[in-house]
């Protein structure tokens, strides 16, 4: 069940889309949100899950991702 959702995935939609994750933060990767987002493809997103939520082990690829998506105003973390 991990990065289940992909870049076709979402390219699949007629059009762009809102985000909401609370199942699992496997199922999208960091990069590929910060990615979604810089497209427009993805117009905001709200994540109460992350793809990796001990945020001291984050890889840089992860790091980089989340960083992003931090710093957005387009992302609303809730407490999961």
């Amino acid at each position: 069940n991990k990065a289940i959702f992909t870049e076709d995935f979402f390219q699949n939609f007629r059009n762009d889309i809102f985000l909401v994750n609370t199942a699992r933060g496997e199922l999208l990767d960091l990069q590929l949100l910060k990615s979604l987002l810089i497209s427009g493809r993805v117009k905001g997103m709200c994540l109460d899950v992350l793809e990796n939520e001990k945020l001291a082990t984050l890889t840089p690829s992860q790091k980089e991702g989340f960083e992003y998506l931090i710093q957005s105003e387009k992302v609303l973390f809730a407490p999961h």
